[in-house]
């Protein structure tokens, strides 16, 4: 039996029972897509496709705070932000319950909607499910290498494109943009040589959070390296941003991640741990000091996903 609650550290939100079956006649329903490694029975179980298919149900049935319903004209969101973290690091600030424990799901349940006001400004590769030609406005970056030596999507081009977007809204017929950046998400541009290809066979960000687990990294080490993703993000994205956009701006997150709390490690799907689910909500007046001159001269509306996702530790 299977049992996935949301957790907190005081409270459990619901329970929900799964019978699973193990006999041979139903093994090729229990097919892993990515085997985790050195887990047994229980992850087996857990990565299972009607497992994964029940999560993704779940996931898409918790409660969350909606968006839409908050006052702002400009959205950043962090990937993979945790709420303690972006405190620890940032300062104080309100917290909201984030559409879900993935990208992927916090993109679906975001942009259920009418979006033809909206501009969306992204590096997470998660493409499939959005109506990218109904966007007022829409980019996405793809992957490179930076100057830390770590493959990934860089501050940079986002803010160029944010800017532009912004200060052309009237012209794109746009009332609403989001922002999304990579960072704090791994790769960890302090700890390079954590992410060679020879120590990708998992991908990164399994590669990072099962080293974690089996205790080949500290929580210390990885903890550092994950608020210094935070830093990065906020003085070359965030910070630039605030002082080239006249606008509320709230930044916020897709998801957090886990650092062991009730078993779980970084940010699985249908993982129910308010430390994944719960991010920041953190609002400031933006305004356009013109510090950053943009010269945009290409939108990219796709990218090679298979090969994106794969850079970033998906695949």
């Amino acid at each position: 039996m299977v049992i996935l609650p949301h957790l907190s550290s005081n409270s459990v939100r619901f329970d929900l029972n799964i019978e699973v079956s193990l006999r041979p006649a139903y093994k090729k329903y229990f097919k892993l897509s990515n085997p985790p490694m050195g887990m047994g029975l229980k992850g087996f179980i857990w990565y299972s496709k009607p497992v994964k298919r029940l999560k993704s149900c779940v996931t898409y049935a918790l409660p969350a705070d909606d968006i839409w319903s908050k006052e702002w004209d400009v959205l950043i969101i962090l990937d993979a932000c945790r709420l303690d973290l972006f405190s620890e690091t940032i300062g104080g600030c309100d917290s909201i319950v984030s559409y879900g424990s993935t990208s992927s799901t916090w993109i679906r349940r975001a942009f259920n909607r009418d979006v033809a006001n909206v501009g969306y400004v992204t590096g997470n590769g998660h493409l499939d499910q959005m109506p990218k030609d109904q966007f007022a406005y829409f980019h996405i970056e793809d992957v490179q290498n930076t100057e830390y030596n770590v493959v990934t999507v860089p501050q940079g081009p986002i803010v160029d494109q944010a800017i532009h977007a912004w200060r052309n809204r009237e012209q794109y017929n746009m009332d609403r943009l989001i922002v999304h950046f990579m960072q704090p998400h791994a790769p960890f541009r302090s700890k390079p040589d954590w992410f060679t290809e020879d120590e990708r066979e998992d991908g990164i960000s399994a590669f990072i959070w099962k080293r974690l687990k089996q205790g080949q990294f500290t929580k210390e080490e990885v903890w550092d390296a994950y608020q210094d993703n935070l830093m990065w993000v906020w003085e070359d994205g965030v910070s630039v941003l605030m002082e080239n956009l006249d606008a509320k701006i709230v930044v916020s997150a897709d998801h957090g991640n886990a650092f062991g709390e009730w078993g779980f490690y970084g940010h699985p799907m249908g993982c129910p741990v308010d430390v994944v689910r719960e991010v920041p909500w953190y609002s400031i007046i933006g305004k356009d000091r013109e510090t950053r001159d943009v010269n945009v001269s290409k939108i990219n509306e796709s990218i090679n996903r298979e090969e994106h996702l794969s850079a970033l530790g998906y695949r």
